[in-house]
């Protein structure tokens, strides 16, 4: 997957929510009733260290976006570049 795919994933929100595996970890996204917010649950894989999940709502689709790109491309991928073009994208 490039980051050209994911944002075209998220350009089409999904209705009933997505999960996404990459090798950080893996991340469920699900919209919240009546908002234009969704809901995360991601498993956050670090080497060398225990996975992390945790489970966040009232984020903002470019948001969700950029914390798949984390888990798919690894934190040091998503830069300000990758961060602006899906905020462009997406809002």
């Amino acid at each position: 997957m490039t980051p050209q795919h994911l944002i075209q994933l998220f350009s089409q929100p999904p209705d009933g929510g997505m999960s996404l595996y990459g090798a950080y970890g893996s991340i469920h996204i699900s919209p919240e009733p009546g908002a234009k917010t969704y809901t995360v649950e991601c498993a956050y894989r670090v080497p060398g260290r225990p996975c992390v999940t945790k489970t966040q709502g009232g984020f903002r689709l470019s948001t969700a976006c950029c914390l798949c790109a984390c888990i798919i491309f690894g934190e040091s991928a998503v830069n300000g570049e990758l961060i602006e073009t899906i905020n462009t994208c997406l809002d």
